[in-house]
């Protein structure tokens, strides 16, 4: 079968491609006002270990790119800092 390049989409499914990426933009500013919700609350619980005395110690395993929805701030710092 031979490809003549020209493309074929209809109106009804751009236009649910169209809905889909408003709805996926509105997720992703609702998940990042989540997280910097997250952050805040964090920040004001009292430490208890002291970074300077206590370093945190290197992840076991290294990711090279973030996972589905992590954190956009050092979440792993923060619980490091309470336990």
């Amino acid at each position: 079968m031979e490809s003549t390049g020209v493309c074929d989409y209809r109106s009804e499914h751009v236009f649910v491609l169209q809905q889909e990426l408003q709805l996926y933009d509105v997720y992703q500013t609702q998940i990042a006002a989540c997280d910097r919700q997250i952050q805040e609350c964090l920040s004001q619980f009292s430490h208890k270990v002291n970074l300077n005395e206590f370093p945190l110690p290197q992840p076991k395993h290294i990711r090279h790119k973030p996972q589905g929805n992590e954190p956009a701030f050092d979440l792993r710092t923060h619980l490091y800092r309470y336990i």
